[in-house]
């Protein structure tokens, strides 16, 4: 995760580096923000890291958004 700031943790998940990397230098002037280019990376994080908001792009290929955000809600309901 990048920041430069101790503030709010937001995840983008964003299996294209091109959209991915602006968005995560773009907001880590704000943000501590971590970047993941698959659901199974974005896991990863989550399991890691306490996340305030989640940015996800529905074309990443090993999960739909419907179904991480649904998982989420289960595994970490807080």
């Amino acid at each position: 995760c990048m920041s430069t700031r101790d503030e709010e943790t937001l995840l983008i998940v964003e299996s294209d580096p091109d959209s991915r990397r602006p968005l995560v230098n773009f907001l880590k002037t704000d943000y501590k923000v971590c970047g993941a280019k698959s659901g199974k990376e974005a896991w990863a994080i989550l399991a890691k890291e306490k996340i305030d908001l989640v940015l996800f792009d529905d074309g990443v290929p090993d999960i739909r958004g419907v179904e991480f955000f649904h998982d989420a809600r289960v595994r970490y309901p807080d």
